[in-house]
């Protein structure tokens, strides 16, 4: 998920309130996040922090390639490895 500038985080993931909120784009033939869909929504959206997270995952999140499109158009880029 990703949020716009000029908004608080109040409480817990699932109870943040203010917040501007995309989802990462999903791949369901590969089962895994879809790469180019969410490079374009990066794009369009323009965020200032994409958050990266998850518990169950098949596959290695692609932070790599997604954090050269975060450079891009200049979004901080933060990976939340607790639960795995």
């Amino acid at each position: 998920m990703f949020a716009k500038s000029g908004m608080q985080i109040n409480g817990t993931a699932g109870t943040v309130r203010g917040l501007e909120i995309e989802y990462f784009k999903f791949d369901q033939e590969n089962m895994n996040l879809d790469i180019d869909g969410f490079a374009e929504l990066m794009r369009e959206f323009k965020p200032e922090l994409i958050l990266f997270g998850g518990s169950v995952f098949l596959f290695p999140h692609p932070v790599k390639e997604l954090s050269e499109v975060a450079k891009e158009v200049g979004a901080h880029v933060a990976y939340d490895g607790a639960h795995v």
